[in-house]
């Protein structure tokens, strides 16, 4: 399990598991957590595609251009395209999605600038998943993607 900025990932099949580009992965968070990161900074990625499907609680998301935020409930799925300018963020307390890719997209980002935690994580939330811009800016780098 990994987590950047109260994002949590864990990753069922990455692109480097065969010889497919895909990338499954299932990803969740709660409002709880004061600091979220793909609300206030837009992310493109130049050559992946996204599918989010959301199992649990209600997320929204933007993209760029759209003046109102899209709302996506337990069910619902929603698609991004590469070259595609995107933020999103939690609509309920706690939300689960599952993330496809056809590649190294949003889920890699969170497993190269996030850390790796094992076993059960903090009851609290503290200073348990902080923020490194450097970080964060080398999985973009190795990812072709984006962030403004």
């Amino acid at each position: 399990m990994l987590s950047f900025r109260g994002f949590l990932t864990r990753p069922l099949l990455r692109q480097s598991n065969g010889l497919y580009q895909i990338s499954v992965s299932i990803m969740e968070s709660t409002t709880r957590y004061p600091e979220r990161p793909f609300v206030d900074r837009w992310v493109c990625f130049t050559k992946v595609y996204h599918c989010f499907y959301v199992l649990e609680g209600q997320f929204k998301f933007k993209i760029k251009g759209d003046l109102e935020w899209t709302y996506a409930d337990a069910g619902d799925a929603f698609f991004v395209p590469s070259r595609t300018f995107f933020i999103g963020d939690m609509a309920s307390e706690t939300a689960r999605l599952i993330l496809f890719a056809n590649g190294e997209g949003v889920d890699e980002m969170v497993v190269k600038g996030g850390y790796s935690h094992q076993g059960p994580l903090p009851v609290t939330i503290g200073k348990w998943d902080g923020w490194d811009e450097a970080r964060v800016k080398s999985a973009c780098a190795q990812l072709g993607a984006q962030i403004e």
